[in-house]
């Protein structure tokens, strides 16, 4: 472990607007941790002492689906926030957590975390927005998952990843395909073809991982209709449903 440096706990939105007296006391209780690439840093069911913000590399959070069998990860980079929740009710980690590259992260006791809630106020209302964007998040896959189409479903997907960039088209970075299928509840081959008609279609852009929607408001038709894609007017297309074998939601 090392010390931090004020300037580094300033960088973290958490901490930015603290009181010069709560960022003296912090300095001296928060820890600079240097994970490697692959080191695990909790484990499912593992008490978690600290709240965790990230200050550089990614930090995967990986729960294993016990009846499918798969992965399901997520991750997070500089900035985010891991452990909220823990700071809160005490309960245990419910995923791994991983370094995907080497990573340096802040690790700030769940004592101190606790105590500059009682004194900062705003400190907890930047919490209260970060936990508001995780019940959002998990509403958002609950609602994903009642959609009966599998494209659908992959097309609800990319339009909750994607962010507006500065030519304010939505623009994301794309999970690998297996990853997709298994949080969506289909096959990597469904998911091929879906992303496949979206780029034919003009409606999304790709470049490797790297998606721009060219045409949102058209993918938000698809995935409030039972249509896979559209014509060049811009009227919805029903293909025939993939296969119980395309989609495991018809299992």
């Amino acid at each position: 472990m090392h010390p931090v440096p004020l300037e580094t706990l300033k960088a973290i939105p958490l901490f930015k607007d603290l009181p010069q007296s709560v960022m003296q006391t912090l300095v001296q209780t928060v820890k600079l941790g240097r994970f490697q690439q692959g080191q695990r840093i909790g484990q499912v069911g593992e008490q978690l002492n600290y709240l965790l913000a990230i200050v550089s590399g990614l930090v995967q959070s990986q729960q294993h689906h016990p009846e499918r069998k798969a992965l399901i990860s997520s991750d997070h980079g500089p900035g985010s926030l891991i452990g909220l929740l823990s700071a809160i009710d005490g309960q245990p980690l419910s995923s791994m957590l991983v370094a995907k590259t080497p990573a340096e992260i802040l690790l700030v006791p769940m004592k101190t975390v606790r105590d500059v809630l009682l004194k900062c106020p705003p400190v907890v209302n930047y919490l209260l927005t970060q936990m508001t964007g995780i019940i959002r998040k998990y509403e958002d896959e609950r609602r994903m998952l009642t959609l009966p189409n599998a494209y659908q479903r992959i097309y609800f997907h990319i339009l909750t990843l994607a962010q507006p960039d500065a030519s304010g088209l939505p623009q994301a970075k794309l999970p690998n395909q297996n990853e997709i299928a298994t949080l969506v509840n289909t096959s990597r081959e469904t998911v091929s073809r879906a992303v496949q008609q979206l780029v034919k279609q003009g409606i999304i852009a790709k470049q490797g991982h790297r998606i721009q929607l060219v045409r949102p408001e058209l993918l938000k038709r698809l995935v409030e209709s039972n249509a896979t894609t559209v014509n060049s007017s811009g009227a919805r297309i029903v293909n025939a449903q993939p296969s119980p074998r395309g989609d495991r939601a018809a299992l």
